[in-house]
């Protein structure tokens, strides 16, 4: 099986895809669920150990994540948040 992200279901999926790069399929689910759950955690800072255990991935990887997407989301002592004016609709 092939690791490179098929084709977009939605088009959220596919903006991350495209704006983020995102070659592998299990990342790119990994970043819309991270997404969503910012989202829907209303812009309160989000426990890093409790989204890690959500996505089902380590808390390094949500680590990782932060750093790469530092212009999209904060990560300060152990929480997660997406940064106030980076995404409009």
């Amino acid at each position: 099986m092939s690791k490179t992200a098929k084709n977009p279901e939605n088009k959220v999926v596919e903006i991350i895809q495209e704006k983020l790069k995102v070659t592998s399929n299990t990342k790119s689910m990994n970043l819309n669920q991270m997404f969503v759950s910012l989202i829907l955690n209303e812009r309160k800072p989000y426990s890093i150990a409790r989204l890690a255990r959500e996505l089902k991935v380590t808390k390094k990887s949500i680590y990782r994540y932060g750093d790469e997407l530092n212009h999209l989301v904060e990560v300060e002592n152990g929480f997660i948040q997406l940064r106030k004016y980076s995404i409009s609709a």
